[in-house]
């Protein structure tokens, strides 16, 4: 009897631990799951994955980008934890480093500048290769005359002196002649003139006229939209390279006013000797040739066969223009300059390469709709087309309010300054009126209005408008 006992006490337990199971494999099975997005910020695509809650997130192979260092992924601002536990749906934000390419040469975006007393300018330095950088070092030969910071240059009187923009390294330096003038007469337009065809291994001289004529400042810059069918100099003489049609482009230094040219480049003709020049051609009889129209013999002139038709005059070239940057959520106009100017159709189509970056109206109005470059077409009614390439900038500053229990506000904190999708580590930017880094990282809570949508922020040496996010932290 007891052991009949035992065996039923034993069925019993093991009835007991089955249910058990089976109640925690139900209740495994109905847990609740998350979608976890990764957001690359411009690299390598990262599929989403779906965490049951409570569990943890397997980091994913880090994503790629070219000329950048992968840093990790953050979560509001902060570097995420992949021992956390899960417990609702997120979105992970890469965040990248340029790795610095190494700079073999500077340049300043002019050579020659004239300003007034108390006037200001702005140089800009271009390093080579592209993408290239280096902290610099900017001097003035008399800074009772002219003052620099960062290129930004604030005449005080009446002189002449040099700036000179050095690598710290001390490798390589650039420089530029200021004059300060009391009489300064600004450019305020540029056109160009000479011959639009030349022929392969042969040159042309262009010249730029620059209006008004007494313009204190006339230097200027030339560039071709293709060296290898035709190359311009710094004195405006164009090279035939090789048959095609090529954009020759003039840019005054002061103001940086432009003018267009259309150039075709045309193989060179030969000249061929008529084989036995005393022999006339003999007429053709064939019999498709139709008969010619008989002469009036009064007058020995064709008759007239009523209306001449006007000749087509077919469109040989589109030179677009306009701003090289547009905002998001901005817009920009795109002018055009068709030649011939009598053509006779000149309608055109417009188009955008990524309407998803930025679309283009019938007009030529771009509207800037996510950072990225884009390249608008237009399409004439000969079917040649043309290509301009924009740049939809996007700049972002979060800034993250730290509530206390009950609701007050003590500070802002700076999280993050995001420029076309890349982090920032340092940057200086204006808010309200203040001028503030990410090392300050707080922000007192009476400086800030979340009112404010955009701010400056100074980024690569310039002002540029931002959009402000905010946030919220418990602390």
């Amino acid at each position: 009897m007891r052991d009949k006992n035992k065996k039923i006490l034993a069925i019993v337990g093991g009835l007991i631990v089955v249910i058990i199971i089976i109640l925690l494999l139900v209740k495994g099975c109905g847990k609740k799951e998350y979608v976890i997005n990764f957001d690359s910020q411009g690299g390598s695509n990262v599929t989403s994955v779906t965490v049951l809650k409570d569990d943890t997130l397997t980091k994913p192979k880090d994503p790629t980008r070219e000329g950048y260092e992968f840093l990790g992924w953050y979560l509001d601002g902060k570097l995420f934890d992949f021992s956390e536990k899960i417990t609702k749906n997120m979105v992970l934000e890469a965040r990248w480093k340029k790795v610095e390419k190494e700079v073999t040469g500077i340049s300043l975006n002019a050579t020659l500048l004239t300003l007034k007393p108390n006037g200001t300018g702005l140089l800009s330095v271009i390093f080579t290769p592209e993408g290239a950088t280096s902290e610099l070092v900017w001097s003035s030969s008399d800074e009772e005359i002219v003052t620099v910071k960062d290129g930004e240059l604030k005449a005080l009187k009446k002189g002449e002196v040099i700036i000179t923009v050095t690598t710290k390294d001390g490798k390589y330096k650039a420089t530029c002649k200021v004059k300060v003038e009391d009489n300064v007469i600004s450019v305020t337009s540029v056109s160009i003139s000479g011959k639009k065809e030349v022929n392969v291994g042969e040159s042309i001289k262009l010249t730029a006229s620059i209006k008004p004529k007494d313009a204190t400042n006339k230097e200027v810059t030339w560039t071709s939209s293709n060296p290898n069918i035709a190359t311009v100099d710094k004195n405006g003489n164009v090279k035939g390279i090789k048959s095609g049609k090529v954009t020759i482009t003039v840019t005054t230094v002061d103001g940086e006013k432009k003018a267009s040219i259309s150039i075709e480049v045309k193989e060179k003709k030969t000249e061929t000797t008529p084989s036995n020049p005393s022999t006339p051609s003999t007429p053709s009889t064939t019999p498709e040739d139709k008969p010619s129209t008989p002469t009036n013999p009064s007058t020995g002139n064709t008759p007239s066969t009523g209306e001449q038709e006007t000749p087509k005059v077919a469109v040989d070239n589109v030179v677009i223009s306009g701003a090289k940057e547009v905002y998001v959520d901005e817009s920009i106009k795109l002018t055009t300059n068709i030649t011939p100017s009598n053509a006779t159709d000149k309608t055109l189509k417009w188009e955008s390469s990524n309407p998803n970056i930025a679309t283009v109206n019938s007009d030529g109005t771009v509207i800037g709709k996510s950072h990225g470059t884009v390249k608008i077409k237009v399409t004439a009614s000969n079917g040649k087309t043309y290509e301009y390439e924009i740049t939809v900038v996007e700049y972002i500053i979060t800034l993250t309010k730290l509530v206390q229990p009950g609701g007050s506000v003590v500070q802002y904190e700076i999280t993050s300054v995001v420029a076309n999708g890349v982090n920032q580590d340092t940057a200086l930017f204006t808010y309200n009126g203040i001028t503030y880094a990410l090392e300050d990282e707080r922000i007192d809570s009476n400086d800030v209005d979340e009112k404010v949508t955009t701010a400056i922020l100074k980024f690569n040496g310039k002002d540029v408008k931002a959009k402000v996010k905010y946030l919220s932290r418990n602390i």
